[in-house]
């Protein structure tokens, strides 16, 4: 009996998130739902470090 073929893991595959769900899923209408939100006016900041990496955006969380 063979075993199935992996994808190898040494090798960088790039795909961008959006493409791996449905135009019609749920996830897409919370996706526009998020970006209609006032987030300032709801108390989110984005506040910038001085130091070390960046950070994300409030409606990346």
């Amino acid at each position: 009996m063979d075993f199935q073929k992996g994808i190898d893991r040494h090798q960088l595959q790039m795909f961008d998130l959006n493409s791996m769900v449905y135009s019609d899923s749920w996830a897409q209408i919370v996706g526009l739902f998020v970006e209609i939100l006032p987030l300032e006016e709801l108390g989110f900041q984005d506040i910038l470090a001085k130091e070390g990496r960046p950070p994300f955006h409030s409606s990346d969380f």
